[in-house]
This record gives structure tokens, C-alpha cells and sequence, in this order.
């Protein structure tokens, strides 16, 4: 394989792939089919390949053209003006071809994967809009995360913060107390150096 891809770093994992196969299936043998092959593919990839901000997308699949998202996956939501549902696949990881006919999904980097917690009355596609996208362009919203009693993209709950709801305020101590403690401490430290240094 050295042969093949020389010492140079490669940017584009789907090409690498593709010879990595071509060159294992030429070579008379081949990977093993189905989970094993998932797990050679994983195994080449951790060995080889490390990631990079600027490599080229993963790409995950690709197939025929079929809807990401339906106004069932968002219960109770509405869209930002000009949004309509037709045109928001993009923002849950799956990109339209231009002639709309095919689509590809790429691959997360599972060590940027974040959490946010959305206000209940808002909808999760007008906070991700505000509040993600001018930060992070390349994010999505992952789809398949749904919940347990409305079926709909994301996780429904309420957080409830103790420390606002139970904290009570103690003023801090006087500096000058705090001072004395310190001094206190101090003078019993030393008294123990010196008696170990006797």
C-alpha cells in the first residue's frame, strides 16, 4: 500500500478508501462482508488515518433522493419566516445533489459533538439558526435523537437548577478573620518544620 499513497498526507478519506479496497480486492483477497467489515474498515481507519479540520467531509451515504425531515419529526414547532420544510434537510446532515435527485450524508467527528438545551416554547430549528449555525457553519442537527413521548427530533425535558431555587445567600467572612486563620496556620506549620528540622 505504501506503494500506492507514498508518504504524503491525503486529505480525502472517501478516495483513500476507494484504493485501499481496490488495492486489497487486486491483491486476491478481500475484506470480510458485513460486521467484519465494518470492523476492518474501523480497525484501517484508526491505524491510518488521524483527523484533520481541513481533510475533505467523510462522506457516510449517499443514495436516492428521499426527505430527511416531516412536520412529524417537529411536533409542535414552527420554522423562521422564509423557511419552508421542503428546504431544510440541510440543517438535519443530509445535502441534496443539485439536480435533487440523489442526497449525501457525511460523517460527524464524534469528539465535536455538542449538546444544547433549547427553551420548551422555542423551536429547535430557530434556535439552531440563531444560536449554532453563525458559529459553527458545518453543523447539523442530529435527526435520529428522538423522543420518548411525542417521537419528535430531540429530547424533550426540563432542567430544573437546585442552586436557584434553594440557594441562600451567606455573606463572606471578614477579610481580617480570614487573615488571623491564615496566620494561625502558618505559625503551626513552622513550629512543626522546625522541631523536623532539629
Amino acid at each position: 500500500m505504501a506503494e500506492a499513497f507514498g508518504l504524503d498526507p491525503h486529505y480525502d478519506w472517501n478516495a483513500v478508501w476507494a484504493e485501499a479496497q481496490r488495492i486489497v480486492k487486486e491483491s486476491g483477497s478481500d475484506w470480510a462482508k458485513g460486521a467484519k467489515g465494518t470492523a476492518q474498515k474501523k480497525l484501517f481507519r484508526d491505524c491510518f488515518t488521524e483527523t484533520d479540520p481541513d481533510a475533505e467531509p467523510v462522506i457516510a451515504k449517499q443514495g436516492k433522493r428521499a426527505r430527511a425531515i416531516r412536520w412529524a419529526d417537529l411536533p409542535n414547532q414552527t420554522l423562521p419566516d422564509g423557511m419552508d420544510i421542503e428546504n431544510i434537510d440541510h440543517l438535519f446532515g443530509v445535502y441534496p445533489d443539485q439536480d435533487s435527485k440523489k442526497q449525501t450524508e457525511y460523517e460527524p467527528d464524534p469528539k465535536l459533538k455538542d449538546f444544547e438545551n433549547i427553551p420548551l416554547k422555542e423551536g429547535i430549528v430557530s434556535y439552531f439558526q440563531r444560536e449554532v449555525r453563525p458559529y459553527v457553519a458545518d453543523a447539523w442537527i442530529d435527526r435520529k435523537a428522538r423522543d420518548e413521548q411525542d417521537g419528535g427530533t430531540g429530547k424533550v425535558g426540563y432542567e430544573i437548577n437546585f442552586n436557584r431555587e434553594f440557594f441562600k445567600y451567606q455573606p463572606p467572612r471578614p477579610l481580617a478573620e480570614i487573615d488571623t486563620e491564615l496566620a494561625a496556620v502558618e505559625r503551626r506549620i513552622m513550629g512543626m518544620l522546625r522541631e523536623v528540622t532539629e
